[in-house]
């Protein structure tokens, strides 16, 4: 098939980024998975469907004026036809590649379906069926995403289209396909629709809220008893989605609603310009502004719609009714809480007087950062209440979260890796860079502003582990303990994460700090706190409902057991002593626990605490560069870190730079010496990435 590299790399972000992400019902993304690179092979029109929409993602991922985060940044300058410099020069790249793309798939799809539904043509092959089934999603998902002002939600000019006219045209083109697929392998796609045979029923207010003006229209005579019916017909619709939504745990559902309102509410809109129709597209557009559905936080249709039907509420004497006002006001944020804790911060950042920038960084780090990567909700709530606390007080916390945050965004900026993509974090798209001042708009920028946070992260905290280390000082607060762990813990992440090779994994040079020794700090710090927390508030920095207890498991991992036979080879063979084996085993044990901790919670995050939990004595003796097992143990660890994604560069972090020295180290006339070690190294070097959501692939895992 002859398509260029970057049509490949797009089929790639469509099949491992895009299908995750936005389709979670597992029958429905299993079939797109597996047959849309059948259809792919036949159809110009699939193939310009997927190119348009994954192009379209792209886009908005490499937009300057957003946040991103910097996990869902997919990148690689080999892979395009003219030389890329940086994020700007890629956006324009795109660009006129989403346009290319979107010309010959608007044309085809857009073809087969008038032919379709005029009779034109007829279906005649299951294939064919599926086709227009597939494309059209598609092409609707596009036209809903795309922030180029192709068509709008609703156009009162009859000669021009809008989404809502296409979409039933799309829909009504499924209608013919729905019989050549309902019994065939393409069945998903209607046998999980979440309107099919749901009886459930419950209010919910804002649909209550409509049905009472709805009635109250009525009973005044303001509309007729027809028009009664369709708009009663279209909000029972509007309430089984939300029933559904709530059932399946899945917000998008809501999106449908345009797929199934009856035809003539649209005729009210359009001809009409009824009031009744369009409040209801514009609590539509809200409700997809609230569950995030949209590439471009400020620059979508729905947002578009919203801001049109502000201006005609204005023109005529104001907001309608206080509904339509409070939907208006809280159109920027997908819900209150939000909006109260962005005015927090707000003043937090008059109080303490830190840049737009650092601001921002502090926004990340409470609205990204906390949510992404702490999943127990009262050490979250802990995290994202504390620290903005103590941020404002310690010059410790402030550098060690502004650290972090900064080396987390500059993923943003980085061309050389292309990068898996993990879920969406629609709030990050709200946060504009344009609009800082200070704004670090290239990597050289960003990197002097982390080396700066860090220098003083690395001055404060030396001093006071220092201090500790020596008894000079003691713990005297509670908050003191908590600014420790806090500013411990972040500091100890964001030097795992950094890709500015600060220091190394390991050093041989005492003189110079590496990793593990700061780790071995670290840790020495937050034992020392653990005790004076223990029955406070900051507990659960120690303490998780979700992780009460490490599950016994009497299962062997065969990656674990192998490492436990290379220490008792290196025993049998003198290089270890009894004393030494010990320090050895009590590690591979740990981590053994660890293995079955990810499986049970599945968290692939658990596996690189595995460095805290090794035996200093381990280290020392790894240290004194004596010891094969002990960079063995470590080269295992950097593979497990890359295979768990914990980086924000792919292709700039310590893991890999360990990788590489441990293969000179180990490697004997360019032979590897053991096929373990090889193995892994060519697993890394071939993407291999263990499932975020399912890390039961450790139970047999044997490179």
């Amino acid at each position: 098939m002859g398509i260029t590299p970057f049509q490949y790399r797009l089929i790639i972000y469509f099949h491992e980024g895009l299908l995750p992400e936005k389709v979670k019902e597992e029958p429905v993304r299993a079939m797109w998975q597996t047959q849309v690179p059948r259809l792919f092979h036949e159809s110009p029109v699939v193939q310009n469907c997927m190119y348009s929409l994954s192009t379209l993602r792209l886009l908005d991922r490499c937009d300057l004026s957003q946040w991103i985060d910097p996990e869902n940044v997919t990148l690689d300058t080999r892979f395009f036809p003219e030389p890329i410099h940086d994020l700007q020069s890629f956006r324009m790249f795109l660009q006129s590649s989403v346009h290319q793309f979107c010309s010959k798939m608007l044309a085809d799809t857009c073809s087969t379906i008038e032919k379709l539904i005029s009779r034109e043509k007829v279906l005649s092959t299951v294939n064919e069926a599926a086709e227009i089934v597939f494309s059209g999603a598609m092409l609707f998902s596009f036209l809903v995403l795309q922030t180029e002002k192709i068509v709008p939600l609703l156009n009162f000019n009859p000669d021009e289209p809008d989404l809502i006219s296409m979409s039933f045209g799309m829909r009504e083109s499924m209608v013919l396909c729905f019989p050549h697929l309902y019994e065939s392998e393409y069945s998903a796609l209607f046998h999980n629709d979440p309107l099919a045979n749901f009886a459930e029923k419950k209010e919910f207010p804002f649909i209550a809220f409509l049905h009472n003006h709805l009635t109250e229209l009525h009973r005044t005579a303001v509309i007729s008893s027809t028009k009664f019916f369709h708009y009663e017909e279209t909000l029972n619709i509007l309430a089984k989605l939300f029933a559904a939504a709530v059932k399946h745990k899945s917000s998008s559902i809501l999106y449908k609603w345009t797929f199934c309102h009856d035809a003539e509410v649209y005729r009210y809109m359009r001809e009409e310009r009824d009031k009744f129709a369009l409040k209801l597209l514009y609590a539509y557009s809200c409700l997809n502004i609230f569950d995030n559905f949209y590439f471009h936080r400020y620059n979508n249709l729905w947002f578009d719609y919203i801001e049109s039907y502000k201006t005609q509420c204005m023109a005529t004497g104001g907001w309608e009714d206080q509904f339509d006002e409070m939907l208006y006001k809280l159109r920027s944020f997908s819900e209150s809480a939000i909006w109260l804790k962005q005015g927090k911060l707000n003043a937090l950042r008059n109080h303490i007087g830190i840049t737009a920038f650092e601001f921002q960084l502090l926004r990340y780090f409470d609205e990204i950062i906390v949510p992404k990567k702490i999943k127990d909700a009262a050490a979250q709530r802990l995290w994202s209440v504390q620290v903005p606390q103590l941020f404002s007080g310690s010059p410790l916390v402030r550098n060690s979260l502004l650290s972090l945050s900064a080396v987390s965004v500059r993923g943003l900026c980085d061309l050389t890796s292309w990068v898996e993509v993990a879920e969406v974090d629609g709030e990050a798209r709200g946060m504009a860079l344009s609009a800082m001042s200070d704004t670090p708009n290239s990597r050289q920028n960003l990197a002097a502003m982390i080396d700066t946070y860090y220098m003083s992260t690395v001055k404060h905290m030396s001093e006071r582990m220092g201090e500790l280390s020596t008894g000079k000082k003691k713990i005297a607060t509670v908050e003191e303990a908590a600014e420790l762990t806090f500013s411990g813990s972040m500091f100890f992440t964001f030097l795992a994460l950094q890709s500015n090779n600060l220091l190394p994994l390991l050093s041989f040079d005492p003189a110079q700090p590496d990793l593990i020794s700061i780790c071995q700090g670290v840790k020495e710090t937050l034992m020392m706190c653990y005790p004076i927390l223990l029955g406070t508030s900051y507990s659960g920095l120690f303490q998780s409902k979700n992780f009460p207890t490490i599950p016994e498991s009497t299962t062997k991992y065969p990656f674990v057991e192998y490492l436990k036979e290379c220490a008792q080879q290196q025993h049998s063979n003198g290089d270890l002593t009894e004393t030494q084996l010990k320090y050895f085993s009590n590690s591979l044990q740990m981590l053994e626990v660890l293995f079955t901790a990810s499986v049970a919670h599945k968290s692939s995050l658990l596996l690189y605490r595995w460095v805290f939990l090794i035996d200093s004595e381990v280290f020392r003796y790894t240290r004194s560069g004596k010891s094969y097992l002990g960079f063995k143990l470590l080269y295992a660890y950097c593979c497990l870190n890359i295979f768990c994604k914990f980086y924000t560069s792919r292709t700039a972090n310590m893991w890999l730079d360990y990788i590489e020295w441990y293969k000179s180290y180990s490697s004997q006339n360019g032979r590897w010496r053991d096929k373990f070690d090889e193995n892994l190294y060519r697993m890394v070097h071939a993407n291999f990435l263990f499932s975020s959501n399912d890390l039961s692939i450790l139970n047999r895992f044997s490179p």
